[in-house]
Protein backbone atom coordinates (compact mmCIF):
# COMPACT_ATOMS: atom_id res chain seq x y z
CA UNK A 1 0.00 0.00 0.00
CA UNK A 2 2.83 2.40 0.85
CA UNK A 3 4.62 1.69 -2.43
CA UNK A 4 1.41 2.25 -4.37
CA UNK A 5 0.82 5.58 -2.64
CA UNK A 6 4.42 6.66 -3.28
CA UNK A 7 4.27 5.73 -6.95
CA UNK A 8 0.93 7.41 -7.57
CA UNK A 9 1.24 10.38 -5.25
CA UNK A 10 -1.76 12.69 -5.28
CA UNK A 11 -1.77 15.80 -3.14
CA UNK A 12 -5.55 16.10 -3.24
CA UNK A 13 -5.93 12.53 -2.05
CA UNK A 14 -3.25 13.06 0.60
CA UNK A 15 -5.18 15.75 2.44
CA UNK A 16 -3.77 16.40 5.92
CA UNK A 17 -2.19 14.17 8.54
CA UNK A 18 -3.64 14.17 12.03
CA UNK A 19 -0.82 14.61 14.52
CA UNK A 20 -0.76 14.56 18.30
CA UNK A 21 1.81 16.63 20.20
CA UNK A 22 2.72 15.11 23.55
CA UNK A 23 5.67 15.94 25.75
CA UNK A 24 7.41 17.92 23.02
CA UNK A 25 7.17 15.02 20.54
CA UNK A 26 4.87 14.50 17.58
CA UNK A 27 2.92 11.31 16.83
CA UNK A 28 0.98 10.64 13.63
CA UNK A 29 -2.48 9.49 14.69
CA UNK A 30 -3.98 9.26 11.22
CA UNK A 31 -1.87 9.18 8.06
CA UNK A 32 0.99 6.79 8.81
CA UNK A 33 0.84 5.20 5.36
CA UNK A 34 0.86 8.60 3.65
CA UNK A 35 3.85 9.64 5.74
CA UNK A 36 5.79 6.47 4.87
CA UNK A 37 4.95 6.93 1.19
CA UNK A 38 6.16 10.55 1.24
CA UNK A 39 9.43 9.47 2.90
CA UNK A 40 10.10 7.24 -0.13
CA UNK A 41 9.94 10.22 -2.49
CA UNK A 42 12.79 12.68 -2.96
CA UNK A 43 10.48 15.48 -4.07
CA UNK A 44 8.46 15.69 -0.82
CA UNK A 45 9.94 17.11 2.34
CA UNK A 46 6.81 18.50 4.00
CA UNK A 47 3.26 17.31 4.53
CA UNK A 48 0.26 19.33 5.69
CA UNK A 49 -0.76 18.44 9.24
CA UNK A 50 -3.36 19.23 11.83
CA UNK A 51 -1.59 19.19 15.18
CA UNK A 52 -3.47 18.73 18.44
CA UNK A 53 -2.17 18.85 21.97
CA UNK A 54 -2.38 15.41 23.59
CA UNK A 55 -2.07 14.52 27.24
CA UNK A 56 -1.59 10.75 26.96
CA UNK A 57 -1.19 7.82 24.60
CA UNK A 58 -4.66 6.56 25.50
CA UNK A 59 -6.24 9.69 24.03
CA UNK A 60 -4.29 9.14 20.80
CA UNK A 61 -5.38 5.51 20.56
CA UNK A 62 -9.02 6.49 20.86
CA UNK A 63 -8.52 9.17 18.19
CA UNK A 64 -6.88 6.63 15.84
CA UNK A 65 -9.70 4.15 16.30
CA UNK A 66 -12.47 6.70 15.80
CA UNK A 67 -10.81 8.44 12.85
CA UNK A 68 -10.16 5.23 10.96
CA UNK A 69 -13.61 3.80 11.60
CA UNK A 70 -15.04 6.74 9.69
CA UNK A 71 -12.77 6.24 6.67
CA UNK A 72 -12.29 2.50 6.30
CA UNK A 73 -12.98 -0.66 8.25
CA UNK A 74 -10.05 -1.14 10.58
CA UNK A 75 -8.66 -4.63 11.00
CA UNK A 76 -9.41 -6.71 14.06
CA UNK A 77 -5.80 -6.42 15.14
CA UNK A 78 -5.79 -2.62 14.75
CA UNK A 79 -9.00 -2.46 16.78
CA UNK A 80 -7.42 -4.72 19.41
CA UNK A 81 -4.28 -2.62 19.74
CA UNK A 82 -6.21 0.65 19.88
CA UNK A 83 -8.65 -0.65 22.49
CA UNK A 84 -5.84 -2.06 24.61
CA UNK A 85 -3.92 1.21 24.63
CA UNK A 86 -7.21 3.00 25.31
CA UNK A 87 -7.55 0.78 28.41
CA UNK A 88 -10.81 -0.84 27.32
CA UNK A 89 -11.55 -3.13 30.28
CA UNK A 90 -12.95 -6.04 28.25
CA UNK A 91 -9.94 -6.00 25.93
CA UNK A 92 -7.52 -5.87 28.86
CA UNK A 93 -9.23 -8.89 30.43
CA UNK A 94 -9.07 -10.78 27.15
CA UNK A 95 -5.39 -9.88 26.79
CA UNK A 96 -4.69 -11.15 30.29
CA UNK A 97 -6.26 -14.57 29.78
CA UNK A 98 -4.57 -14.98 26.40
CA UNK A 99 -1.10 -14.16 27.68
CA UNK A 100 -1.61 -16.15 30.88
CA UNK A 101 -2.28 -19.14 28.65
CA UNK A 102 1.15 -18.70 27.10
CA UNK A 103 -0.17 -17.30 23.83
CA UNK A 104 -0.01 -13.88 22.23
CA UNK A 105 -2.59 -11.87 20.28
CA UNK A 106 -1.74 -11.93 16.59
CA UNK A 107 -2.94 -11.35 13.05
CA UNK A 108 -1.86 -14.89 12.19
CA UNK A 109 -3.04 -18.22 13.56
CA UNK A 110 -0.50 -20.53 15.15
CA UNK A 111 0.16 -22.81 18.13
CA UNK A 112 1.38 -19.89 20.24
CA UNK A 113 -1.04 -17.18 19.12
CA UNK A 114 -4.72 -16.22 19.25
CA UNK A 115 -6.26 -14.71 16.14
CA UNK A 116 -10.00 -14.77 17.00
CA UNK A 117 -9.57 -11.65 19.11
CA UNK A 118 -12.97 -10.08 18.47
CA UNK A 119 -14.69 -13.28 19.65
CA UNK A 120 -12.66 -13.38 22.87
CA UNK A 121 -13.31 -9.68 23.56
CA UNK A 122 -17.05 -10.12 22.90
CA UNK A 123 -17.11 -13.02 25.36
CA UNK A 124 -15.15 -10.96 27.89
CA UNK A 125 -17.69 -8.16 27.56
CA UNK A 126 -20.95 -10.12 27.42
CA UNK A 127 -20.37 -13.51 29.06
CA UNK A 128 -17.37 -13.31 31.33
CA UNK A 129 -18.40 -16.00 33.80
CA UNK A 130 -18.94 -18.46 30.96
CA UNK A 131 -15.65 -17.40 29.38
CA UNK A 132 -13.78 -18.10 32.61
CA UNK A 133 -15.22 -21.61 32.68
CA UNK A 134 -14.64 -22.36 28.98
CA UNK A 135 -11.26 -20.73 28.38
CA UNK A 136 -9.04 -23.24 30.24
CA UNK A 137 -10.78 -26.11 28.43
CA UNK A 138 -10.37 -24.37 25.08
CA UNK A 139 -6.66 -23.83 25.71
CA UNK A 140 -6.14 -27.50 26.62
CA UNK A 141 -8.04 -28.77 23.60
CA UNK A 142 -6.09 -26.47 21.27
CA UNK A 143 -2.68 -27.19 22.77
CA UNK A 144 -0.11 -27.50 19.99
CA UNK A 145 -2.57 -26.10 17.44
CA UNK A 146 -4.02 -22.79 16.41
CA UNK A 147 -6.73 -21.65 18.79
CA UNK A 148 -9.42 -22.05 16.16
CA UNK A 149 -12.44 -19.75 16.12
CA UNK A 150 -14.71 -22.76 15.52
CA UNK A 151 -13.46 -24.52 18.62
CA UNK A 152 -13.77 -21.45 20.82
CA UNK A 153 -17.07 -20.37 19.26
CA UNK A 154 -18.67 -23.80 19.62
CA UNK A 155 -17.65 -24.26 23.26
CA UNK A 156 -18.63 -20.71 24.25
CA UNK A 157 -22.03 -20.97 22.58
CA UNK A 158 -22.69 -24.31 24.28
CA UNK A 159 -21.76 -22.97 27.70
CA UNK A 160 -23.95 -19.89 27.27
CA UNK A 161 -27.01 -21.76 26.03
CA UNK A 162 -27.18 -25.09 27.86
CA UNK A 163 -30.34 -25.68 29.89
CA UNK A 164 -30.94 -26.94 33.43
CA UNK A 165 -27.68 -25.65 34.85
CA UNK A 166 -25.59 -27.84 32.57
CA UNK A 167 -21.98 -26.85 31.96
CA UNK A 168 -19.31 -28.26 29.69
CA UNK A 169 -16.84 -27.36 32.43
CA UNK A 170 -18.32 -30.15 34.59
CA UNK A 171 -16.04 -33.14 34.82
CA UNK A 172 -18.24 -35.50 32.76
CA UNK A 173 -18.47 -33.18 29.77
CA UNK A 174 -15.01 -31.73 30.12
CA UNK A 175 -13.49 -35.19 29.83
CA UNK A 176 -15.67 -36.07 26.82
CA UNK A 177 -14.63 -32.85 25.09
CA UNK A 178 -10.97 -33.58 25.76
CA UNK A 179 -11.40 -37.07 24.33
CA UNK A 180 -13.17 -35.66 21.29
CA UNK A 181 -10.16 -33.41 20.87
CA UNK A 182 -9.21 -30.63 18.55
CA UNK A 183 -9.78 -32.48 15.30
CA UNK A 184 -12.99 -34.06 16.53
CA UNK A 185 -14.48 -30.68 17.44
CA UNK A 186 -13.47 -29.14 14.12
CA UNK A 187 -14.87 -32.12 12.19
CA UNK A 188 -18.17 -31.93 14.10
CA UNK A 189 -18.43 -28.20 13.46
CA UNK A 190 -17.63 -28.71 9.77
CA UNK A 191 -20.28 -31.41 9.38
CA UNK A 192 -22.89 -29.23 11.03
CA UNK A 193 -21.97 -26.26 8.82
CA UNK A 194 -22.31 -28.46 5.72
CA UNK A 195 -25.66 -29.86 6.91
CA UNK A 196 -27.18 -26.48 7.71
CA UNK A 197 -25.45 -24.78 4.77
CA UNK A 198 -24.20 -22.03 7.07
CA UNK A 199 -21.70 -21.49 9.83
CA UNK A 200 -21.52 -19.53 13.03
CA UNK A 201 -21.16 -20.43 16.72
CA UNK A 202 -24.69 -21.84 17.06
CA UNK A 203 -24.26 -24.25 14.15
CA UNK A 204 -20.80 -25.30 15.30
CA UNK A 205 -22.15 -25.86 18.82
CA UNK A 206 -24.97 -28.05 17.48
CA UNK A 207 -22.42 -30.25 15.73
CA UNK A 208 -20.28 -30.60 18.84
CA UNK A 209 -23.31 -31.26 21.06
CA UNK A 210 -24.44 -34.05 18.75
CA UNK A 211 -21.03 -35.70 19.05
CA UNK A 212 -21.00 -35.37 22.83
CA UNK A 213 -24.48 -36.89 23.11
CA UNK A 214 -23.67 -39.95 21.02
CA UNK A 215 -24.28 -43.13 23.00
CA UNK A 216 -26.07 -41.30 25.77
CA UNK A 217 -29.65 -42.08 26.76
CA UNK A 218 -30.38 -40.22 29.94
CA UNK A 219 -27.47 -37.82 30.52
CA UNK A 220 -27.36 -35.66 27.43
CA UNK A 221 -26.76 -32.02 26.73
CA UNK A 222 -29.61 -29.77 25.58
CA UNK A 223 -29.56 -26.20 24.38
CA UNK A 224 -32.33 -23.63 24.70
CA UNK A 225 -34.61 -23.58 21.69
CA UNK A 226 -33.39 -26.92 20.38
CA UNK A 227 -36.05 -29.16 21.84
Amino acid sequence: RVLKLAKRWNWLACGVLTVAKRGGRYFVVDGQHRLMAALKRSDIDRLPCLVFESAEMREEAVAFRDANKERRPITTFEQWNADRVAQDESTLFAHAIITNAGRSPSQTAGPATVRCLSAVVAASRNARQELCRVWPLTVRVCQGNALHERVFGALMYLECNLIDGQSIADRRWREKIERLGYKGILDAAHRAAAFYAKGGPKVWALGVMQELNKGGRTHTLSMRGEG
